[in-house]
């Protein structure tokens, strides 16, 4: 019996590109690959994106999950409007399974002529209509809001007492194997990439192990949707922001400050391209009161503690300096808040440092 005759590995894959002959090869080099790093979409918040490791990544799905209130909403808003910003041709579909708030959105800064609302939460109905703009590049972003209430088929046509049992985990499992294929993009050309964001929330895990004290959690939507996440950030509000000088009565007669927003913590739970379990902390603002306006985040606040993390702010004494990696470091100012103010008020100073920052990120 002869042997086969023995081939190079650039051969095989001339024969193979050769044999299935598509738009773009079936086998490339690791070297040809148009991006050697991860690309990244910025979240609009720096904190998350140097927890992150420069943003989400582009081309992957990420989920957003916790408690309610806990902010999942206002960070996809965010950070479709920072890309928007960015790209006037950035373009959304937004699967509003939950009711999308227009004026809400367009409070977080979002151009909503560019955000195109599937509006229904029958599951099938609203996955397939995703991925038909994601197989015709039509859109930079896909947003699922939320994975909760979407409803099978199945389940909707049934009286609410009858049992379909993980009717949606099988789906969603179904779902990312879809869309992994009506994603796929050129490795080695420009191919407009879809990032995809789902937004889940906490369930009791009735009977399921925790530790003493402790609620037992899952997330909706099945366990193979958390092996098919690039990425996983759960986010917490620790803390209740109130305006400074106006008050409300509490049900036994006394007196608070009225909410205005709220400190989050974004714990990155899963990162295939960076270090996990890394955590942001960031305040949000969900009405005036104070210096930040309501659909802001605390700008000053999150660039000086991310940049100072990152060591591009570094204290020496009682002043602040930026280093932008030269031996001559800029003195910005004295004392914290001295520093906040005059960094937002420079314009070229803010995008000096918001430049090093992405560097470092990213490095």
């Amino acid at each position: 019996m002869s042997e086969a005759p023995r081939k190079t590995a650039s051969e095989v894959a001339d024969e193979l590109n050769s044999k299935f002959d598509t738009d773009h090869p079936v086998v490339v080099r690791g070297a040809d690959l148009q991006d050697q790093t991860i690309r990244r979409l910025p979240t609009g918040i720096y904190a998350m994106d140097a927890a992150l490791g420069g943003g989400w990544p582009i081309k992957q799905w990420s989920e957003i999950y916790g408690y309610e209130s806990s902010g999942k909403t206002a960070v996809a808003l965010q950070t479709i409007a920072a890309n928007q910003a960015l790209d006037p041709n950035f373009e959304v579909v937004w699967v509003a399974a939950e009711e999308y708030v227009a004026p809400y959105a367009r409070m977080w800064g979002v151009d909503n002529s560019r955000v195109h609302l599937i509006e229904t939460n029958v599951m099938e109905e609203a996955l397939q209509r995703m991925l038909a703009f994601v197989e015709a590049r039509s859109v930079d972003m896909a947003v699922i809001d939320s994975l909760p209430m979407l409803v099978p088929n199945e389940e909707r046509e049934k009286d609410i007492i009858d049992v379909q049992v993980a009717l949606q985990a099988r789906i969603t499992g179904k779902f990312f194997r879809k869309i992994r294929h009506a994603g796929k993009r050129s490795l080695i050309v420009e191919d407009r990439p879809v990032t995809g964001i789902i937004l889940n929330q906490y369930r009791a895990n009735v009977g399921g192990w925790a530790p003493h004290g402790q609620e037992a959690l899952i997330t909706p939507g099945g366990k193979a949707k958390n092996f098919a996440f690039f990425t996983r950030v759960e986010l917490t509000a620790t803390e209740t922001l109130k305006h400074p000088d106006k008050k409300q009565y509490t049900s036994r007669g006394n007196t608070t400050y009225i909410p205005i927003g709220s400190e989050v913590r974004a714990k990155v739970v899963k990162n295939k391209s960076a270090p996990e379990g890394r955590i942001a902390v960031f305040d949000m603002y969900f009405d005036d009161g104070g210096e930040v306006e309501k659909g802001h985040i605390d700008r000053g606040k999150d660039l000086f503690m991310t940049a100072s993390f990152l060591d591009v702010i570094v204290r020496k004494g009682a002043y602040y300096y930026f280093d932008d990696g030269t031996e001559d470091m800029h003195q910005i100012a004295r004392g914290k808040d001295k520093t906040y103010a005059n960094i937002l008020e420079d314009e070229s100073l803010y995008q000096r440092i918001d430049k090093e920052m992405r560097e470092r990120m990213l490095s």
